[in-house]
């Protein structure tokens, strides 16, 4: 297993990247990546609250999420928003108990129907990506390369955690693994390791 991309200066070329929901400086920040041409497609995954943000962002083709999810509970709104040569499209996807979780099963969802797509820069925080690792590892087809980039510090200073966060952060760990593992019992797919 090769280690986490450190800095954005190393980040190698992939077919997708795919930013997690949360904080705005990760959308941003992928879309600087896109810009950088390092792959063709972003796909972000917008949360409820990140709708309304959405147009704030230099996004590569316009889209009005808002009025997409208009007519849509609001604790039923995440949507991945997928951006490619000049297009904007939107999907809904599920919302459950562990967020994390719901979006790397969606973005494996979203990885079957296309096959041409073999490997994928995950976009997230830093503190984040520990439990990415554990549902990319158990969520994701063995054919998909994935590679884990961290929000640089100096894109997000804001993001720099408490304790009592981090400490929280770092008691999911062990529900995700216990989550990984009922998905293996259930004979869910098991990824290759992570590069």
């Amino acid at each position: 297993m090769r280690p986490l991309v450190e800095t954005p200066a190393r980040v190698p070329n992939a077919d997708l990247i795919f930013v997690l929901a949360g904080l705005e400086a990760r959308k941003a920040f992928g879309l600087r990546l896109l810009n950088r041409q390092l792959a063709p497609r972003i796909l972000l995954s917008v949360g409820r609250f990140e709708i309304r943000k959405l147009p704030r962002l230099s996004l590569p083709a316009p889209i009005n999420l808002l009025e997409i999810a208009a007519t849509i509970p609001p604790v039923l709104r995440h949507y991945f928003v997928w951006f490619e040569g000049g297009e904007a499209l939107a999907e809904r996807i599920p919302v459950g108990r562990f967020g994390t979780w719901m979006e790397i099963e969606s973005l494996a969802r979203w990885l079957q129907e296309r096959k041409d797509i073999h490997t994928v820069l995950v976009v997230s925080s830093a503190h984040h990506l520990a439990r990415i690792r554990i549902c990319c590892r158990a969520l994701l087809a063995p054919r998909v390369n994935v590679l884990l980039v961290p929000l640089p510090q100096e894109v997000a200073p804001e993001e720099s955690r408490s304790r009592k966060e981090m400490l929280a952060e770092w008691l999911k760990i062990p529900v995700y693994c216990v989550l990984s593992g009922i998905n293996r019992m259930k004979g869910g797919a098991r990824g290759r390791p992570l590069a």
